[in-house]
């Protein structure tokens, strides 16, 4: 059986993100707020994939991050995709001195042996925080955007990458692990 797949860096809330998701609702936009309880950085999203894979995918992940420490890093200023000008994501920046960037190239490195194939998007080190549903009030979306592009949002030490299961449904994703490949 298959089922909805990525990779993860998982982050989590801190008071300052739920701040700025505070704000974000305050423009009346129509916007989808991620349950900051689970805000993670995709390494690599894998889209269905068989419950017979997870073996494998397990090996790559372990592969990818041998030798990798621990990270800390800095969820610093905020940004819209793939504009300002056309919001359809609001996001948080991750900044960490390239360390999941690597990461994630050996991800890419390690399942592409394992057949899977190589993503068209350059990575971005960055933490969804909402997703835009319509146009309705958009300059005040961009505005409170524009208020933050500096905010230091804290900081969250990543321990372990995982293989999520998402399961999707009118409330929301729900995610659960299937595997862990921990940082030293």
């Amino acid at each position: 059986m298959a089922f909805r797949a990525f990779l993860s860096a998982d982050l989590g809330a801190t008071p300052e993100l739920r701040g700025f998701a505070e704000d974000l609702r305050g423009t009346q936009a129509p916007l989808k707020l991620v349950d900051l309880e689970t805000l993670h950085l995709t390494l690599k999203f894998l889209g269905d994939t068989p419950e017979a894979a997870v073996e494998a995918i397990a090996a790559a992940m372990a592969a990818a991050v041998n030798g990798e420490a621990t990270i800390d890093l800095a969820l610093r200023g905020a940004g819209a995709l793939p504009s300002l000008s056309r919001i359809n994501v609001v996001y948080v920046d991750v900044e960490d001195g390239g360390r999941l960037a690597g990461i994630a190239r050996k991800l890419e490195d390690e399942l592409e042996r394992q057949g899977f194939p190589r993503s068209d998007r350059p990575f971005l080190a960055h933490a969804t925080v909402a997703r835009v549903k319509g146009g309705a009030n958009k300059d005040a979306l961009g505005r409170v955007i524009e208020r933050h592009v500096a905010t230091e949002f804290g900081t969250k030490r990543v321990e372990a990458i995982r293989l999520k299961k998402s399961v999707l449904s009118g409330t929301g994703p729900t995610y659960s692990d299937m595997a862990v490949a921990p940082l030293h």
